[in-house]
């Protein structure tokens, strides 16, 4: 018997924000080599398995697909019937206005650190009573956890994103302890300092202070990380303070009022801004004094529409 080679070649695809590709040429068995993609994922994210059935397409049936690991069924379609494996209720689909032309690609919603692993494609064809299966190809999914790193000055507001439903808690080092103090829990107290909000899945941190520098990590119901924040403090600057110290509050007050808000309102005439100056937004939170008004100017500024 022949000796069985064993060769992997790995040749880069493509790139977008959130997935990269590799194909992997594999023997296996003594059967012609096979393909497997290789993509990555970052947890919380949507994610697009892709696959092609333009070669098997019939002009009198939609193709009839399905998608599984080595270990469970995750989603079947033919026509407009489907089944979703239990782990992936509500998160796969095979759209069929694709399938239609010849595009299986599995489509994932809200990643899962369990979703790595292996998922072959399968073309089913023959009679109601009587079923054959092609295999397609398989995709190799890699899920990987954000990492960031963030500066905010005194004052400002910390928005850490949460970036899933399965965001169960989200705890804090402070640079200079060793200690990891629990900031906030899924349906528990999160407003226990006063200064904790959750919005939109996304946790503020308001008025932040130099003790709030450090590493945030926010966890899911395993303790597995699906983001680290690094977050870095930095004061105000120190040239607008002085200047902002040494003119009379009124006047600056005045400038405010009747100089830069209704700029807000003529930058939100332009269709080149997705945003103007944003702290317009909530009147509340207009500044009262010197300080206030020197963190707002300092932290918010003219954001062009991309």
């Amino acid at each position: 018997m022949p000796t069985l080679l064993f060769i992997i070649i790995l040749l880069f695809i493509s790139m977008s924000n959130n997935n990269v590709y590799f194909i992997e040429l594999l023997p296996i068995g003594s059967s012609p080599l096979s393909v497997v993609v290789h993509m990555s994922s970052k947890v919380g994210l949507p994610a697009v398995l892709p696959c092609s059935v333009a070669s098997h397409l019939d002009s009198d049936h939609t193709p009839h697909i399905q998608w599984q690991t080595i270990s469970y069924s995750v989603f079947e379609r033919m026509g407009q019937e489907q089944f979703q494996g239990e782990a992936y209720r509500d998160r796969a689909d095979v759209p069929e206005e694709l399938l239609v032309r010849g595009n299986c690609s599995l489509f994932l919603q809200d990643v899962r650190f369990n979703d790595a692993g292996i998922y072959e494609s399968y073309l089913v064809y023959g009679e109601s009573n009587i079923k054959n299966r092609i295999f397609i190809q398989s995709v190799h999914l890699a899920v990987i956890d954000h990492k960031a790193i963030k500066s905010v000055e005194i004052g400002a507001d910390l928005i850490l994103d949460l970036y899933t439903h399965q965001a169960e808690q989200v705890i804090f080092q402070n640079s200079n302890e060793t200690d990891w103090t629990v900031l906030w829990e899924k349906d528990g107290v999160i407003n226990k300092k006063g200064y904790l909000k959750k919005r939109d899945n996304k946790l503020i941190l308001r008025r932040v202070t130099a003790s709030s520098a450090g590493t945030y990590t926010v966890l899911d119901s395993e303790g597995l990380a699906l983001s680290t924040v690094k977050v870095k403090v930095t004061e105000c600057n120190p040239f607008l303070v002085a200047f902002l110290l040494h003119c009379d509050q009124n006047i600056l007050l005045s400038f405010f009022y009747f100089f830069i808000f209704p700029i807000h309102f003529l930058c939100q005439s332009f269709v080149f801004f997705k945003s103007s100056v944003t702290f317009f937004f909530d009147p509340s939170t207009y500044p009262n004094n010197v300080h206030d008004f020197c963190v707002h100017i300092a932290q918010y500024s003219v954001t062009p529409f991309r």
